[in-house]
């Protein structure tokens, strides 16, 4: 499950939910993310990925608003 982290008003992620899982497949503009539910397309003009490159199997922090993160069922 995502959880809500406070940045800086003026920062890109402000107001974002934090979830951590694994980016199953990718695409130009989207991702295949799961958080070990059901994996989602996320399109990546609305998130922010952060990679783990040393863990196998595409582990990966992405950062999507609220309203994202409902939709899909993160949250």
């Amino acid at each position: 499950m995502g959880i809500q982290r406070s940045f800086d008003d003026d920062s890109e992620l402000a107001g974002m939910f934090e979830v951590a899982g694994a980016i199953v497949r990718e695409t130009e503009k989207a991702v295949l993310f799961t958080d070990g539910g059901e994996a989602q397309w996320l399109p990546k003009s609305k998130i922010r990925i952060v990679r783990d490159d040393k863990s196998p199997g595409g582990a990966a922090v992405v950062f999507l608003p609220e309203w994202l993160a409902k939709n899909k069922g993160l949250i």
